[in-house]
């Protein structure tokens, strides 16, 4: 391919994903955005979303720290959608942490919940903006804002938890940096 194409491939790439996101949350609205859910081994996910991501981690010197506990109940989810709520904080928090730091995500028990995390050592998000960022659209400090980010991820993803019946926290990380949890039942809430 000569850099002509290989740009305008990209930018159907790019074009491609932003059209899915609008579609996903467009079925969202409508209703009609059903969730396939069956019990997940929770180790398995968070491997493959480890694995999907070490790579990018890799090409900009981040270390993509793995965190797994011994063992987790099964959950009732579907395994794709919290995946994709999981690549979302990792996409976000590699693009935004600085070369030579690390990202960690893992889960742990709390209770009769299950929580996943990823934290990230990167600028952080302001109190002022932190309910903000789950907003459509929403791009915080335009210095900070990458090409292929249109405001959607966050949104995707608080839809995606909602409908598992679970919550999302967005904390400071101690040493720098956001902490994203999902919090989801660990048995099958009844709709």
């Amino acid at each position: 391919f000569s850099l002509k194409q290989k740009i305008i491939l990209d930018e159907c790439s790019r074009m491609n994903g932003l059209i899915q996101s609008m579609l996903s949350l467009a079925s969202s609205d409508a209703g009609n955005w059903k969730m396939d859910i069956r019990e997940t081994n929770v180790d398995m996910l968070l491997i493959e979303t480890w694995e999907a991501f070490s790579e990018t981690a890799r090409k900009k010197n981040i270390r993509l720290n793995l965190d797994i506990e011994e063992s987790y109940p099964t959950i009732p989810c579907d395994k794709e959608r919290v995946g994709q709520v999981l690549g979302i904080f990792l996409d976000n928090a590699i693009s935004y942490s600085p070369s030579g730091t690390a990202v960690q995500i893992g889960a742990k028990v709390q209770g009769k919940k299950l929580v996943f995390y990823v934290i990230d050592h990167g600028p952080g998000i302001p109190d002022s903006e932190k309910e903000k960022v789950f907003e459509r659209f929403y791009s915080g400090d335009p210095s900070r804002t990458e090409k292929g980010h249109y405001g959607l991820g966050l949104s995707i993803a608080q839809e995606i938890v909602r409908l598992h019946y679970g919550k999302i926290e967005l904390k400071d990380t101690p040493s720098g940096g956001c902490t994203f949890e999902i919090n989801l039942p660990i048995e099958k809430a009844s709709s």
